[in-house]
């Protein structure tokens, strides 16, 4: 971690799709995740590790994320408020991808780093 004083150490797993052999140690991801009826969008973090196995002929993957302990998500529909299309973009995200420059900068307005 570049930071272990200052943020935390969080993991996931991820299945399917080219993101588990593509997403490397190094870089940059945002996660949108559900929670019962919402969807909430947490802060950047960095892919510190990832541990990668094969199961039912289908690629897996652990990942370890350096991520900042504070504001660590925010709910998508602040989000939507502030730009409709990203939100709309983000919630039909079927799988994982990378995040344009565009996305990038309007999510950099809820944690300024």
């Amino acid at each position: 971690m570049a930071h272990r004083r200052q943020n935390e150490l969080h993991e996931f797993s991820w299945h399917g799709g080219r993101f588990p052999t593509e997403a490397k140690p190094g870089d940059e991801l945002f996660q949108i995740l559900r929670d019962g009826r919402s969807h909430w969008v947490y802060r950047k973090a960095v892919v510190v590790a990832r541990k990668l196995y094969v199961k039912r002929k289908r690629t897996h993957a652990i990942f370890y994320i350096e991520i900042a302990p504070n504001r660590q998500r925010i709910r998508l529909a602040v989000v939507r408020a502030v730009g409709r299309r990203l939100a709309k973009r983000l919630r039909k995200a079927a799988s994982a991808t990378r995040a344009s420059r565009a996305i990038e900068r309007v999510l950099a307005r809820f944690w300024p780093e």
